[in-house]
């Protein structure tokens, strides 16, 4: 849609219904932590809380391209680009 990130509902009957954009940015990947906070790669790492208010942004030397959450915590934000492969403590 754009290049914007949404949020959707799941209806019992697995329809998708309650459409609401989360940020207007978004064109690879995007990820969500244990906190509902909603990670974006998009030229950089826009991050935003469960509620769509823009918490910071996290730049890197690299265009990012797919986002994962994890370490034994959960406390790590992993990013890949074309060439390099990040590691960013998020909590």
């Amino acid at each position: 849609m754009n290049k914007t990130t949404v949020r959707l509902s799941v209806g019992a009957d697995g329809r998708l219904t309650k459409q609401g954009i989360i940020c207007p940015y978004g064109q690879y990947s995007n990820v969500t932590d244990a906190d509902g906070n909603v990670y974006v790669a998009d030229g950089e790492i826009f991050v935003y809380d469960r509620y769509g208010k823009e918490q910071r942004r996290i730049q890197i030397e690299e265009r990012p391209i797919s986002l994962a959450i994890g370490g034994k915590q959960k406390d790590m934000l992993f990013v890949t680009t074309s060439s390099s492969f990040y590691g960013i403590k998020i909590r």
